[in-house]
């Protein structure tokens, strides 16, 4: 499973909304008239809501990191990634077998550089990051509507949880290596010239993104647990305080993400569960469809 050659990455961007909806407004008589302006208002907001969309897809969308042609069954989305993580855990483990396409994880083998495992992780992360701000710089926070603070309350959670991703993996932990290099923060330098920045400056960026969010999406509520709302990032402002030794705070935090969701009891949990979003005490997830899942060679396609 060893990826031998690595070609250069862009973040890519995302395919939103036709342009013409906004860019072929023409005035009358040189002025551009009242319901010209909500037009072009509701086309942003459409726009915004399928980037946000797509954002959100990139969480379980196949074969988006390697392509169709390799057709590798670890390559899900973000899904994939968070797979890894929770394997290299203490309390999972899966099948010693060839069909295992997670055992790098499992063998805590995913730090070696030619491997597609830590390639994926690191690639996903920073291609939703880069969606994240194309939302974020999209919309000023200061005249936004309720709609539109929204977006960007999701947008910079959003960017938090991937940093937050990325993080834990590219460097020992915050308690001891704060001052340590460990990736390079988007947008804060030259592209061609952007070096990594500290474990405590990656966290910097996550608290104050999370804050943000918090802040901006107080009062919205989605319409399904895919999206993020205030209680999400509030639980994931928990995550990172607790990733930073501040447990005060984080179980501060963790109190307000449950508000209005049950934990499971040991009923719910002496029956195969797990796996619905639905259940009370999921608070933020992603479905996965069979269109996705059907999408790869291996897969029937």
């Amino acid at each position: 499973m060893k990826l031998n050659k690595i070609s250069a990455l862009l973040l890519g961007a995302m395919v939103v909304a036709s342009c013409s909806d906004i860019d072929d407004q023409n005035p009358e008589s040189g002025k551009i008239t009242g319901g010209q302006v909500q037009e072009t208002t509701d086309a942003l907001s459409s726009r915004l809501d399928a980037t946000l969309n797509g954002m959100y897809t990139m969480a379980g969308s196949p074969l988006t990191v390697f392509g169709i042609d390799n057709d590798r069954a670890d390559d899900f989305g973000f899904i994939s990634a968070a797979l890894s993580q929770d394997l290299e855990g203490a309390d999972m483990f899966s099948g010693n077998n060839t069909y295992n396409w997670f055992s790098a994880a499992c063998q805590y083998s995913t730090r070696n550089p030619d491997y597609a495992n830590p390639y994926a992780r690191y690639t996903l992360p920073y291609r939703q990051i880069g969606v994240a701000e194309q939302v974020i710089n999209s919309i000023n926070v200061e005249t936004a509507d309720a709609k539109g603070k929204a977006q960007a309350g999701q947008a910079y959670a959003t960017r938090a949880y991937d940093y937050m991703a990325l993080a834990p993996y590219f460097q020992f932990g915050y308690a001891t290596s704060k001052d340590q290099p460990c990736v390079p923060i988007i947008g804060k330098n030259d592209a061609n010239n952007n070096p990594r920045a500290t474990v405590a400056e990656v966290y910097d960026v996550i608290v104050a993104d999370l804050t943000k969010a918090i802040e901006l999406l107080d009062g919205y509520s989605r319409t399904d647990k895919t999206q993020i709302d205030q209680h999400v990032a509030y639980g994931l402002r928990a995550r990172a305080y607790l990733a930073m030794g501040e447990y005060a705070k984080a179980a501060e935090d963790a109190d307000k993400a449950m508000q209005g969701y049950t934990p499971a009891s040991i009923a719910d949990v002496s029956v195969p569960a797990f796996d619905n979003i639905n259940e009370s005490n999921w608070i933020w997830g992603f479905g996965m469809t069979n269109a996705m899942h059907n999408l790869s060679k291996s897969n029937g396609k």
